[in-house]
């Protein structure tokens, strides 16, 4: 095991020149330019060789780890033997285990001595150096006097690790969304979804009337524990640590007359949300129909009264009193609202309008400047946030479209996609490259890009579900979807929550000519991140099955995962991987736990899927049977046992934009 330090260094730019070869003959004088440029060429043709016809990213190996002392993993990480080309085709090769004190890095080390004691992201990254070595008396200098200069006998093409802190989220790019229909949790009648991608934890609210709140890790999609409500709720929001629940439910339904109440769950403190609600808020004094709820990046919470327009801006957490920091009434029906990037703003539609509010949430009482847009309905708004500022993605029930505008801007209407049934909500993934929009029994994508381009085609193909659908939840990486549909309230086995997986993958366009890759220097290529990481907070490798992130927090952990970064596989691994297909179909579980855990024969590899891992554990030896309006899951036994299964067979939807 060495140290790595990054020495003196340099790198050169990436930027493709012609290519000429030395020309030899008899009696040609040869100097140094000469022999520079006999190795420039054949170093330019094999670096343009990898840049364009193998791309970038980790070859094999390169993973981050843990150090071995216990005392030395608040500072000390080992990075494994590997290879990785960058951006420019550059190989990297990192020969032997590397330890590398991450404090050292000049973000991380200016946390330290600040002795900062917020969590914060840590990302690590490889970078192509070369460093000059061996260094020899010069002979003969051309530009000195004298025989003591120096210079370098080697280049040693070498690397540096680089550690960036908090660094910007990645917008998420989807070419052509393909959704997958991965797995259902079987609760029946599910109304709304709340994700806790910290805690690893998704909460259902389901039932007709009186309603049970669930809450299900997202690891194994299994109830970890529930709490009987006893009412109807009207909304569900998570705050972004997920360490608080938000929930809106209706009056008693021996009262119907009363007015909603805002309940407050803190399901890390105690035994969690089967305590029950740990704070109560009265939202107005009047009877509501419906109330929706938006947490804001700080976690401060935004409650809407649907049909009256009252608003209630409570701070994050709801800290008691349960009193709201600010009061308004916009008077007349109102959709949920959308928070700006810089939190000081609330928009809002005034549903069956042309017309979308601003409220100025910097005020103690709460009211809103009005923005008209012609040839819209504003049913629903979602916040659209990208490099060129914050947009809005309007829902048109009665036009069946999304409509894409910038409040802020002469022209606010930049474009309208049209849609196959009527809107109900949308998510916008991370850096607002696309809406993913919910009717009432189906998903359909828009492309916000090529929306705001000005292209007719910008919505893609339904992907059909069943009715009704809820309130929906996305991943930060937008490839995973929790749907709730409710289906039908006469059948009692009816509902459930889609798990959907969303891919990009477009097989066709991938051996499709486009542009050549290029840029301009040598990047940074991730080799893993570390998320909730504060200064003295040991780093440790990822835990198979993963641990609680609350629990290693409190334990002053932090979790190194690797599974951030790029592969670039080689050709014996993509030969390996089309061998498997051949052989097996689209078992695609198959290939990738092959490939993984280097097991060769089909039978073991079967014997470790989830499938049969969640029979295992819940003792079902009978087939599922499927039941109406509901997506197949474990027997009905288990499924008593607050149990739920991933299905054995998949479903496939592509859409095509």
């Amino acid at each position: 095991m060495s140290q790595h330090a990054d020495t003196a260094c340099c790198h050169e730019d990436c930027q493709p020149r012609p290519l000429a070869r030395n020309h030899f003959f008899t009696g040609k004088l040869l100097v140094e330019r000469d022999f520079t440029d006999e190795q420039w060429f054949f170093r330019e043709k094999i670096r343009l060789h990898h840049q364009r016809l193998h791309g970038t990213g980790i070859v094999c190996g390169l993973e981050i780890k843990q150090h071995p002392n216990a005392n030395c993993q608040d500072r000390l990480v080992v990075l494994q033997p590997g290879s990785a080309i960058d951006c420019c085709g550059h190989d990297i090769l990192v020969a032997y285990e590397e330890v590398f004190d991450f404090t050292t890095a000049p973000a991380v080390k200016a946390l330290v001595q600040a002795k900062d004691d917020n969590e914060h992201t840590l990302e690590f990254c490889l970078i192509w150096r070369e460093c000059p070595t061996e260094d020899v008396p010069v002979l003969y200098d051309e530009c000195g006097c004298d025989d003591t200069q120096c210079a370098p006998n080697r280049i040693l093409e070498s690397f540096a690790i680089e550690v960036r802190v908090d660094p910007p989220a990645q917008p998420v790019h989807l070419l052509s969304p393909h959704f997958d229909w991965d797995a259902s949790i079987g609760i029946a009648h599910a109304a709304t979804v709340a994700l806790d991608e910290t805690g690893q934890r998704v909460f259902v609210v389901a039932g007709v009337t009186a309603q049970t709140l669930y809450q299900i890790g997202t690891r194994h999609l299994l109830t970890e524990t529930s709490f009987a409500l006893g009412r109807h709720v009207l909304d569900m929001a998570a705050a972004p640590d997920g360490h608080t629940l938000y929930l809106a439910v209706g009056p008693d339904a021996a009262d119907p007359t009363k007015p909603p109440e805002l309940w407050v769950f803190t399901p890390d403190a105690g035994i969690g949300i089967t305590a029950g609600p740990v704070r109560h808020a009265r939202l107005g004094g009047a009877a509501e129909p419906g109330v929706a709820l938006s947490v804001a990046a700080d976690g401060r919470l935004l409650a809407v009264a649907t049909q009256s327009g009252r608003l209630w801006l409570f701070a994050a957490g709801v800290p008691d009193p349960s009193t709201p920091a600010a009061t308004g009434t916009l008077g007349g029906r109102r959709s949920s609202a959308a928070f700006s990037s810089d939190g000081k703003t609330a928009w809002l539609g005034e549903t069956g309008t042309a017309s979308i509010d601003a409220v100025d949430l910097t005020q103690a009482s709460l009211t809103a400047n009005a923005v008209t847009i012609t040839g819209i309905a504003a049913d629903g708004v979602a916040l659209v946030s990208g490099s060129g500022g914050d947009r809005l993605a309007v829902l048109d029930q009665a036009a069946k479209k999304l409509h894409l505008v910038d409040p802020a801007a002469a022209t606010k209407l930049i474009g309208s996609a049209v849609l196959t049934q009527a809107p109900v909500s949308a998510l916008v993934t991370q850096g607002g490259g696309f809406a993913i929009v919910a009717s009432d029994t189906a998903l359909q994508p828009v492309d916000l890009g090529v929306l705001a381009n000005g292209a007719a085609n910008a919505a893609g193909v339904e992907f059909p579900l069943q009715a009704s659908i809820g309130r929906s939840a996305i991943t930060a990486s937008a490839r995973r979807l929790y749907v709730p549909f409710s289906g039908d309230p006469t059948v009692a086995e009816s509902g459930a929550v889609a798990v959907i997986e969303v891919s990009d993958i477009d097989c066709r366009a991938a051996l499709s000519g486009h542009a050549c890759p290029a840029c301009e220097a040598p990047d940074c290529l991730v080799l893993a991140r570390v998320s909730r990481w504060h200064v003295n907070r040991k780093l440790q490798d990822v835990q198979d099955p993963p641990t609680d992130p609350n629990d290693d927090a409190a334990k002053g952990i932090a979790r190194i995962d690797n599974r951030v970064r790029t592969v670039l596989p080689s050709t014996q691994a993509i030969a390996q991987a089309l061998e498997c297909l051949m052989d097996h179909g689209s078992g695609g579980a198959v290939c990738r736990v092959q490939r993984v855990t280097k097991v060769t024969k089909v039978t073991k590899v079967t014997k470790v899927t989830k499938v049969t891992k969640v029979t295992k554990a819940t003792k079902a030896t009978k087939a599922t049977k499927a039941i109406p309006g509901r997506r197949p899951t474990l027997p009905e036994s288990a499924q008593s046992a607050g149990h739920t299964g991933r299905r054995s067979r998949r479903r496939r939807w592509g859409s095509s934009l």
